[in-house]
């Protein structure tokens, strides 16, 4: 079950063949910093250990343009595609409660129009991004507190509205110690 947007905005999504998140564009914070971006779609996982894998259509049409998947917290990581002079990234990002930007830990042009996001929780708040069936090697955390916990995510933001994210599916398979 998704928490959606509390105060949504006509044009953050709709349903058409999947979840379509449009790169919306809010305020300057809200793109520099995750936490900020008030169209995040969240959810939390009740299992101890757990996989998630996701299936993206990229339409990114302006600079700026981004979409990805997150484990947000009151320290976060995720992994996104973002538009940079007219050309698609494949971006790791971290960052925090309270701080003005997020951290690119990478960054490498990413030419195929579909991901394949993946996470697995390795706990406890302990996980690794990957794309394409490739995990990366970084362990990051996600450290609860505040309101949020720690919640699974999926999203589309941009510096101008555009471009958007077709979420074909979103998988989540619990695992045994």
């Amino acid at each position: 079950i998704w928490q959606t947007p509390a105060n949504k905005k006509d044009g953050w999504y709709r349903l058409d063949n999947g979840l379509v998140l449009n790169c919306y564009y809010h305020n300057k914070q809200a793109y520099d910093s995750l936490n900020r971006t008030p169209n995040l779609f969240l959810t939390k996982l009740a299992y101890e250990s757990f996989n998630v894998n996701t299936l993206c259509e990229i339409k990114l049409a302006n600079d700026g343009d981004e979409l990805g998947l997150c484990y947000m917290g009151a320290s976060y990581a995720y992994i996104c595609v973002c538009r940079i002079n007219g050309v698609n990234h494949l971006q790791v990002k971290k960052g925090e409660f309270n701080n003005e930007s997020d951290e690119v830990l990478f960054d490498s042009v990413y030419k195929n129009n579909e991901i394949s996001f993946m996470m697995k929780y390795i706990g406890p708040n302990q996980y690794r991004l990957g794309f394409n069936g490739t995990l990366l090697k970084e362990v990051f955390e996600a450290l609860p507190g505040r309101w949020i916990g720690g919640k699974i995510g999926i999203y589309a933001k941009g510096l101008k509205t555009g471009g958007y994210a077709r979420f074909k599916y979103f998988k989540v398979r619990g695992m045994k110690k």
